[in-house]
């Protein structure tokens, strides 16, 4: 008999008549992967009652409830009322009938009021609604593979006026993940590995959902303890042990429930559902890329995140120590470890741009090859110190900086790994202060915690000035040397400039870094005041490329005082970026026919360049934007 066979001829009994023929073929078809068909029917007749069968112990007749419900909303009952007796029908839901005041306000004072909710084989579980209080616009979707169930509680959402609620067939192994604010899996991680052993992580993983409510009872369906709460807190920590998630436990007298947090705060541009790096993730079609943004925004912990959860290999290195036989180390073990056991292997290299040419080269082959998957990191512009060859293999992706709500979470979540409380205005302090490095906020946290014991707003400051956080190995000092070798050119402050000069030449920074910077503050801080500032700037960066150290730092240091000394004026920088908020709130408008390009008769019938005069007083912008002014002279 073939699988197809089998699963009609269960389907046809009464028992399973209603359920979802796609899940009982593929039970059908796994029991039958490793048993003969007698066996394998057992087999599957078995399952279905572990997974469907022992909930429902006396299936309900869906036409009297029904009756029942209609009954109620005519007699005007509370919903509450009405459904009650109905959630103790199914042996799950029915031991959380009793904890459903104070259930559902519990998990989502974490998560927040859900803007829409997944809830996967939900039962009757979706008319706990009053309970939950919900925001009047949110989405219930209820998936199971109960048929008749579901044409039920479409029923009820219909009577009840629910338009965002619906029930639809669904199976965790062979449905789609359908994007929610919050997934629920309640009491459902036992009954997949009854299923397929050790799929739970994999599901965990795909779902579609910035927050996960998992639980698991702690009796069983006959009432007893047996220790359920030791061995499933065990059991999901294990599992979860590796993976980049936060969790918060919750211990309800008749249920154990975890919420998990799967969200990378600050990067939700790439992170949040159908975003870039999402998608990467949950395909698991892995690709090279360099993350490019300021220090602290995260570049090597959604490094390690792709890597752990694609069940990729991670090497990590940074391009300060690393040396080119390193890399080809990680190549042989790369190529042995795909040959052996089909697992790739990342290679993150940190601050990629301090690598030469010579030691980008080394590397190219197996990144075309797909040997490696190469991630870089980097705060400088891609484009000038990413060999071009290895740029066009990979793809750019642009992380920000983190906003204070985002780290006042990422400070909050430290104090609570440290197991330290810590005062609303201390963390306000540390996230202005950080501004934007969540690394430098957790660093001058950990510093705090382990000078004094105990977060205050004095014992931060204290740490600042410690030698213990100011030589931290993550180099956030090279930061702070910059920022204030900016600052002190803009104050035209020459012997400060130099001084932090000297300390970057003198620790050996890359004087094209420099350079660099210098070029940019020719336009955006000298500007129209003195033009002729770029000129000699970018000399500057051409002297150091031709000379390089030590003779290059007299360059440097000339270009230094020559930038402190001149006149400052911002109006073209804020001019521009005046410029482009208009371009990202109006998007692109239509460019006036008379500016038009007219390479073609047709072009110029329908008015391309008509009117158009060089040198004309008249606003060329946008009929939309006519009159506004970006750039105003400085006096």
């Amino acid at each position: 008999m073939s699988a197809e066979e089998l699963s009609r001829k269960i389907l046809a009994s009464k028992k399973y008549s209603s359920l979802y023929p796609k899940t009982v073929l593929r039970i059908v078809k796994d029991c039958l992967s490793k048993y003969p068909e007698k066996e394998a029917e057992k087999r599957t007749r078995r399952l279905l009652h572990q997974i469907w069968g022992a909930y429902v112990p006396v299936r309900p007749g869906f036409e009297k409830l029904m009756g029942q419900f209609k009954q109620g909303v005519k007699t005007n009952k509370e919903i509450k009322e009405i459904v009650w007796p109905f959630l103790r029908l199914q042996g799950s839901i029915k031991e959380r009938v009793g904890i459903l005041d104070n259930f559902y306000q519990k998990i989502f004072a974490i998560t927040g009021p859900p803007e829409s909710i997944v809830d996967w084989a939900c039962g009757l579980n979706p008319l706990s609604w009053p309970w939950m209080n919900l925001p009047e616009n949110c989405r219930y979707l209820g998936l199971d593979i109960d048929k008749e169930q579901n044409d039920f509680l479409n029923n009820v959402f219909k009577i009840a006026d629910k338009s965002n609620f619906r029930a639809s067939l669904g199976d965790i192994f062979i449905s789609k993940f359908p994007q929610a604010n919050v997934v629920f899996m309640l009491k459902l991680l036992p009954l997949l590995e009854q299923q397929r052993k050790e799929s739970s992580l994999e599901i965990l993983k795909k779902q579609n959902a910035k927050w996960l409510v998992i639980s698991f009872p702690i009796r069983s369906l006959g009432g007893r303890p047996k220790n359920m709460i030791d061995f499933y807190s065990k059991q999901f920590q294990d599992l979860i042990r590796n993976q980049p998630w936060q969790t918060e436990k919750i211990l309800f007298p008749t249920e154990l429930v975890f919420v998990i947090l799967d969200e990378v705060v600050g990067q939700e541009h790439l992170t949040d559902p159908d975003k870039p790096l999402r998608r990467v993730i949950e395909t698991g079609q892995l690709f090279s890329m360099i993350f490019w943004g300021p220090p602290g925004s995260g570049k090597t912990t959604l490094a390690r995140i792709v890597a752990n959860q694609t069940n990729a290999h991670f090497s990590e290195y940074s391009a300060v120590s690393a040396k080119k036989q390193d890399v080809m180390n990680v190549v042989a073990e790369a190529k042995e470890r795909l040959n052996t056991t089909q697992q790739r292997t990342i290679l993150f290299i940190d601050e990629i741009h301090r690598f030469n040419k010579a030691q980008q080269d080394a590397f190219l082959p197996y990144v075309e090859d797909g040997t490696i998957i190469l991630i870089g990191a980097t705060t400088e512009n891609p484009s000038f110190e990413v060999i071009s060859p290895l740029l066009s293999r990979c793809r750019v992706f642009v992380l920000n900086d983190i906003g204070p709500k985002d780290l006042e979470k990422i400070i909050g979540r430290g104090a609570k790994e440290l197991k330290m409380k810590i005062p609303k205005d201390a963390l306000d302090f540390l996230a202005n202060f950080a501004n934007g490095d969540a690394r430098q906020a957790l660093n001058l946290l950990e510093a705090t915690v382990q000078l004094y014991q105990k977060i205050t707003i004095e014992n931060i400051k204290s740490a600042l000035q410690s030698k213990f956080l100011r030589y931290d190995k993550g180099g956030e000092e090279h930061y702070n040397v910059i920022s204030a070798f900016i600052k002190s050119m803009r104050a035209s402050s020459v012997d400060a400039a130099l001084y932090y000069l000297a300390r970057m030449v003198d620790s050996g920074e890359d004087p094209l870094f420099i350079a660099r910077r210098m070029v940019i503050f020719a336009s955006e801080d000298v500007g129209m005041a003195q033009p002729t500032a770029l000129v000699v700037a970018n000399e500057v960066f051409r002297a150091c490329e031709t000379i390089g150290y030590p003779e290059c730092a007299i360059n440097l240091a000339h270009g230094v005082v020559y930038l402190c000394t001149a006149k400052k004026d911002r109006s073209a920088y804020e001019a521009y970026f005046k410029a482009l908020a208009d371009v990202k709130s109006y998007g692109n408008l239509l460019i006036p026919l008379k500016l038009r390009n007219a390479p073609t008769k047709l072009m110029k019938n329908l008015g391309y360049g008509k009117d158009y005069q060089k040198y004309t007083q008249e606003n060329l912008l946008p009929e939309e934007l006519k009159g506004k002014k970006y750039y105003y002279e400085k006096e």
